[in-house]
């Protein structure tokens, strides 16, 4: 995830560059004789890197113009304060300076996906960017149970077939 501009900026000047890359990997390979299929997966590979970095980029940019981050359970809290903090335009000193700690606590804060902050430090921190948050707890969804007879099948008439199987592997067994 692209944290900061600084960031940023090197993801695209990356980005940029990476065909350029792909293009002299694939060379040398050739070069060096790789077999087809060792030259195809390593396009791949370095293909889907590119992709990475591309929906990375992406995603920061996205983020920069959206109005609410979308929390799907408990662990994206982490990435979306983090969200928020670059929404908001904040950097991680000035975040820092708001909740009166140190940047290097933020920066803690951050590559530990808030694993070590509490519960009150985590509230504190969402007010100070300007954040509302809510969510709701609910019952997980119970398995349903469905009879044969709701979907639609004669039990009846399946004990009746597995009698006639069972009747016709003793006979298969004896002989006859």
């Amino acid at each position: 995830m692209i944290k900061n501009n600084k960031q940023l900026t090197i993801a695209k000047e990356n980005l940029s560059g990476y065909e350029k890359f792909i293009e002299d990997e694939i060379k040398a390979l050739e070069t060096n004789g790789a077999h087809a299929v060792e030259i195809e997966l390593k396009t791949n590979i370095l293909n889907a890197q590119k992709e990475k970095l591309r929906l990375e980029i992406q995603e920061y940019e996205d983020l920069l113009k959206s109005d609410e981050i979308i929390i799907r359970n408990i662990y994206d809290l982490p990435k979306a304060i983090v969200k928020a903090r670059l929404r908001n335009g904040y950097s991680q000193s000035e975040l820092a300076k708001k909740i009166e700690v140190v940047e290097q606590q933020i920066q803690r804060y951050e590559a530990q996906d808030y694993n070590k902050a509490n519960l009150e430090r985590v509230v504190q921190i969402i007010n100070a960017l300007d954040m509302e948050f809510s969510m709701v707890l609910k019952p997980k969804a119970k398995a349903k149970v469905i009879t044969l007879e709701y979907a639609g099948v004669n039990s009846a008439h399946l004990m009746e077939r597995k009698n006639a199987l069972i009747e016709r592997r003793s006979l298969m067994v004896m002989g006859g």
